[in-house]
């Protein structure tokens, strides 16, 4: 069940980042904006994830701050040791709901979880029904299938 859980959720993050992807690719606007901050965190397993909290101004002159989660290479590029090197990054919002953005050529793209989460899943769920067959012919004392 584990499985199909984790699964689920790679397969929601998956749509969702492809619905943005698809939404910014057809309408998104590009305007230069400015890294305030950063930092990196370390996670379970030795995991880290890397984020910037960025302020851009859009096209309809709303100031915005938003808190980006980048890949790690982008993240290295921009800090040397403590010091943002590179503050100035280009991010492409939706003229609509300009919170829903990406830091172009930085921001984790989730969509390749679609397919893995959903194999995840499914794989979970035939799991789940294997013992669960498995389980309720052995308390009912009848052979169950191999």
């Amino acid at each position: 069940m584990v499985c199909a859980a984790a699964g689920a959720y790679l397969v929601w993050q998956g749509w969702n980042d492809r619905e943005l992807y698809t939404r910014l690719d057809a309408a998104g606007r590009v305007v230069e904006g400015t890294i305030d901050s950063g930092e990196s965190k370390s996670g379970r397993r030795s995991s880290k994830s890397y984020s910037f909290e960025v302020s851009y101004t859009t096209e309809a002159g709303q100031l915005q701050n938003r808190s980006f989660e980048v890949t790690k290479g982008f993240f290295e590029r921009c800090v040397s040791g403590d010091q943002i090197v590179h503050d100035q990054v280009q991010v492409k919002y939706d003229p609509e709901d300009p919170q829903r953005a990406i830091l172009v050529g930085g921001s984790k793209d989730q969509r390749g979880m679609l397919p893995v989460g959903g194999a995840m899943a499914g794989a979970g769920i035939l799991l789940a029904g294997f013992l669960f067959t498995r389980r309720r012919a052995h308390a009912s004392g009848e052979q169950a299938p191999s």
